[in-house]
């Protein structure tokens, strides 16, 4: 009977930890940007992570989180642990570029460059990985000199990425026109590049921003609309959703269809730690108040109220919006 107990209880430790260290829910968390779940299960694993696989996704909760002083004491000893693996190194990267934006003027020069440093490893480590070297390149673009930014390196590197990946490489491209203000110029490469390749949705995303930002918001809603019917995977259109129900709301697009885009927005994204999630809601209540459902549209916004928003930008349109509810305007 002893043995039959200790069997059991051996099977029962192997169930709870196999189940511990179920990657497939800890990912679910982290593609549903559930960051503090994610965190918080990693810390109940009961040892410490020795899985890289683990370490990036604690990496990648904290830093969405801004656990930043954190994960920076932490990255030594990941970086120890896996001293060559790129995602971690590119994770680091970025930590240290948000502590540099968070910093005082005095430190942020310094965390720039290690940030910048352990970026260029990354990228030498998996000189295929897109993210990476699009990552480095808009490093480069808008980083002040003191940081270590520098157009030209970016333009040489732009340049080598058109070899190696024409879609990506058109867009750094197109990103180094915009940010010399030839906006017509980035666009006319996008649409070269269209010609030829109509149903890449990289492309689409590119241009319909591009429209939406100069006010043609019929033909960026078309675009969005579009690439919803092309994305390889369903986690990939969440952001075009979004932007059909903010061009719904803020540009009066179809109302029915960001209504729509939102709802779906927001159930996959609910309990989440997304930023953009606040945003959804508002839109949703811009687009009922568009429709004189202020009903609806003050039930909407209500959880919003209720809670502290740190965002400022939000903080202010939220205001705006409770302004336009009681005037009754849309």
């Amino acid at each position: 009977m002893k043995t039959k107990i200790l069997f059991s209880l051996s099977l029962l430790t192997c169930s709870l930890f196999s189940q511990a260290y179920d990657l497939t829910q800890l990912q679910q968390h982290l593609d549903r940007q559930q960051f503090r779940k994610l965190h918080q299960a990693v810390e109940k694993l009961p040892e410490t992570p020795a899985q890289a696989e683990l370490r990036v996704l604690q990496a990648k909760a904290m830093l969405s989180l801004k656990d930043d002083e954190a994960l920076e004491a932490l990255m030594p000893t990941l970086l120890k642990d896996f001293p060559n693996h790129a995602e971690l190194i590119y994770l680091a990267s970025a930590n240290q570029f948000n502590l540099a934006q968070s910093g005082s003027m005095f430190s942020a020069p310094g965390r720039a460059k290690k940030g910048l440093a352990y970026l260029q490893q990354a990228v030498k480590l998996e000189p295929a990985n897109m993210t990476y070297q699009r990552a480095l390149i808009g490093f480069y673009l808008q980083a002040p000199g003191i940081a270590g930014g520098d157009e030209d390196e970016a333009q040489k590197l732009a340049d080598a990425l058109l070899k190696q990946d024409l879609i990506q490489g058109t867009l750094a491209q197109a990103d180094i026109l915009q940010k010399n203000e030839k906006a017509n110029e980035a666009l006319a490469l996008i649409e070269t590049q269209l010609a030829t390749h109509p149903e890449n949705t990289d492309l689409l995303e590119a241009k319909a921003a591009f429209l939406a930002r100069e006010k043609k918001a019929a033909e960026a809603f078309t675009l969005y609309q579009k690439a919803l019917t092309l994305y390889p995977t369903e986690l990939e259109k969440y952001g075009s959703l979004y932007q059909l129900g903010r061009l719904a709301a803020v540009e009066g697009q179809d109302a029915a269809t960001g209504t729509q885009a939102l709802q779906q927005y927001l159930a996959f994204y609910q309990d989440s730690d997304n930023p953009m999630y606040p945003w959804a809601m508002l839109r949703l209540a811009q687009i009922q108040l568009r429709l004189n459902d202020k009903a609806a549209a003050t039930a909407t916004i209500e959880p919003l109220l209720a809670q502290e928003q740190t965002q400022e930008r939000l903080q202010k349109e939220l205001k705006s919006f409770q302004k336009q509810l009681k005037s009754g305007k849309s």
